[in-house]
């Protein structure tokens, strides 16, 4: 969650995944919001950076997010998330 004075202006909802090969855990990126007055601050990369911490801290290697639209795909992409070519919508985030 993503506070500015008392209000919170942002969120991000992700899901651990335990896998049966490969890696034991990812991650599912699957929600992502930031009010639209708090927008282009910096609020939707900095709760992805908290993820992406908690990920090292965690020894969690990958996340994924289903990328529907172009806004979402470049907002994505511009945190580091590259498309899977065998999931057109799919994008994912190693470290």
């Amino acid at each position: 969650m993503a506070e500015d004075d008392r209000f919170v202006v942002g969120h991000l909802l992700a899901y651990v995944e335990r896998r049966w090969s490969g890696d034991p855990r990812q991650l599912l990126l699957y929600e992502i919001g930031v009010r639209e007055a708090s927008r282009g601050r910096g609020v939707g990369r900095a709760l992805v950076e908290a993820m992406r911490s908690w990920m090292e801290e965690e020894g969690v290697s990958e996340a994924w997010v289903l990328a529907d639209n172009p806004g979402a795909e470049a907002f994505y992409a511009g945190c580091g998330f590259v498309r899977d070519d065998e999931q057109p919508v799919q994008m994912t985030l190693a470290l």
